[in-house]
């Protein structure tokens, strides 16, 4: 009985083994051919072809596809290699001349040179082309101008030459720069530029070129000062406060030059006790800027202001 299973066991291994043999020798040394799709081949259109387009003044507006899915039939080892990583699908527009509407193949490669056959399914790929437009356009610097010492600015060039496709061309509203906060000196800043729609809404400017391509914005800002800060009293007499209430103020030069410190609102000693805490108003002369927290100045009155 011991020695029928044994046989039945061997017998089994054997033509186990004669399987994957032959499983094998088909695969690998017969090479079969077989078919496989390979799903979401990106498709693309050579920079070359579209500076051609733009040459003739044209521009692709719209493209149907961007992947497609392709049938591959090659020999066994071959189609292992064929993934989307390795195939290329391209649409030829070297034939267009002119704006309009065209259904076009895409034609697939693989990148390693396999001799393999290629079905693209839904051949035709829809490319809407229309025609570049150019045209001149005022520029708006586009400025958070919180800055206390910023005093105006002037812009390389006031107007920009646009080139455009046609679609976005037809939406342009205004064209600023680049939005930009100042919080320092520094006399030029380089922006890019922005196209607007007539809601306000930011376009689409990939497709767009510029001349010049970007505008430079140049700034003008205000002498700054620090002077001292005097309160004048009811009774007549004034009191410098310390050198940690001085303010830094900002002005032209002429105006900022003639002053030598600023003065708040009058204060009356009657009405506060020793140790009380007053807020005072500053008076700025025409043509002086402080900072919004230097408006007022907050004291401690102490027994120096009844002396």
């Amino acid at each position: 009985m011991e020695k029928i299973k044994r046989e039945k066991l061997i017998m089994k291994i054997i033509c186990t083994s004669l399987a994957v043999i032959l499983w094998f020798y088909v695969s690998y040394f017969e090479n079969p051919t077989m078919t496989k799709t390979v799903d979401d081949v990106p498709v693309t259109i050579t920079d070359e072809q579209l500076d051609r387009l733009e040459k003739k003044g044209l521009s692709i507006q719209y493209i149907s596809k961007d992947s497609v899915d392709v049938k591959v039939t090659a020999r066994r080892l071959t189609l292992a290699t064929q993934t989307r990583r390795s195939l290329s699908a391209y649409v030829n527009i070297s034939s267009i001349s002119k704006s309009g509407t065209y259904y076009l193949p895409a034609n697939v490669v693989s990148d390693d040179g396999a001799d393999a056959t290629y079905y693209v399914k839904a051949k035709d790929i829809k490319v809407v082309v229309e025609p570049i437009l150019t045209g001149s356009f005022n520029v708006e610097a586009d400025l958070d101008n919180q800055y206390i010492a910023y005093n105006g600015y002037r812009l390389s060039s006031d107007t920009v030459k646009v080139s455009a496709p046609k679609s976005i061309f037809d939406e342009i509203y205004s064209i600023k720069t680049e939005h930009l906060i100042l919080d320092d000196r520094i006399e030029i800043k380089e922006r890019d530029l922005v196209l607007y729609d007539k809601d306000g809404n930011v376009l689409d400017s990939e497709k767009v070129s510029f001349t010049p391509s970007n505008i430079d914005i140049m700034f003008s800002y205000l002498d700054e000062k620090t002077v001292p800060v005097i309160i004048p009293m009811d009774s007549g007499k004034e009191i410098t406060l310390p050198e940690k209430y001085d303010i830094d103020i900002y002005g032209d030069a002429e105006t900022i030059d003639a002053i030598s410190y600023i003065k708040t609102e009058n204060l009356d000693l009657t009405q506060y006790d020793e140790n009380s805490t007053v807020k005072l108003r500053l008076y700025l002369p025409y043509g002086i800027k402080v900072n919004e927290d230097s408006k007022q100045v907050e004291i401690k009155i102490d027994s120096s202001f009844f002396e």
